[in-house]
């Protein structure tokens, strides 16, 4: 269970250094816990964590396809008879 006194402790350790991993995190802190346990903390924390890719999101091309539609629209030819 992560308590009060650890909370203060994971905040001071986020401060010194904010790019803390949950696993380098919680072996920083001793703690015996899930990563989601104590991801779930920071969260209540009002603490957001997540990694951010080095590189920049591509302004060229987008990053995510669109939806897709309901269905039927594939191409036949593309399918195998069985």
């Amino acid at each position: 269970m992560i308590m009060a006194t650890h909370r203060s402790q994971l905040r001071a350790l986020l401060a010194k250094k904010n790019d803390l991993t949950l696993k380098e995190l919680r072996g920083a802190a001793e703690l015996k816990c899930s990563l989601q346990a104590l991801n779930v903390v920071l969260g209540k924390m009002g603490l957001t964590y997540k990694k951010r890719h080095s590189a920049p999101a591509s302004k060229t091309a987008p990053t995510w396809p669109g939806r897709g539609g309901s269905g039927g629209s594939g191409n036949r030819a593309s399918i195998r008879p069985s």
